[in-house]
Formats: structure tokens, C-alpha cells, sequence
């Protein structure tokens, strides 16, 4: 992994969350632009029942392991657990088709 690592900690007693890197130097940034715009062309050349069904398997992932992306929203952000699943909920609502 490119860039210096960043240690996530819990905003209320700073114990540590996750790791991740910062996205740097800046030839990195351009690499990642580029790839996500290689991502979108990718997915609007997809049809819309396939994109639909890409987003209700996210959707499903996130109920399966809805309590654990919630206790990464509290370790991360210090929020609540009680809103921190409010979030995932959102989420799912978000990605799945409401028509």
C-alpha cells in the first residue's frame, strides 16, 4: 500500500479503531482519479436491472452485518450505537430499489 500508514482512532478515549494510508504523494492521487473513472464509465456501460442488482447485494450485506458496521460507526465516529444503526439502516435504504 502506497502513502504513510494513518491509524484510525476512537474519537472519545483515542483507542485504536483501524488502519488505513493517506493518499499520497500526489501521483497516487491521479492514479486514484483515474481509476474511478474508469469505475463510473464502467458501470453506466452496465444495464440498470444489472446495476440494481449490485446495489441490492450491498444492501443485503449490509443487514447481514448490520451490527458490525454499526460497531466500526461507534469506534470510528464515536456516535452512539443506537444511532450508529440508525446509519446502516439509512444506508440500506439508500441502496435499495424504492420504487
Amino acid at each position: 500500500m502506497n502513502g504513510e500508514p494513518l491509524e484510525v482512532r476512537s474519537p472519545w478515549d483515542r483507542a485504536w479503531s483501524a488502519a488505513s494510508h493517506h493518499c499520497h504523494p500526489p501521483p497516487t492521487h491521479g492514479r486514484a482519479v483515474n481509476h474511478a473513472v474508469a469505475s463510473l464509465r464502467r458501470t453506466r456501460a452496465l444495464p440498470r436491472w444489472k446495476r440494481r442488482e449490485i446495489l441490492e447485494d450491498v444492501a443485503g450485506t449490509l443487514i447481514e452485518q448490520k451490527e458490525r458496521f454499526a460497531q466500526l460507526i461507534v469506534a470510528e465516529a464515536g456516535k452512539p450505537l443506537r444511532l450508529a444503526r440508525t446509519e446502516v439502516d439509512r444506508a440500506v435504504l439508500n441502496l435499495q430499489d424504492r420504487r
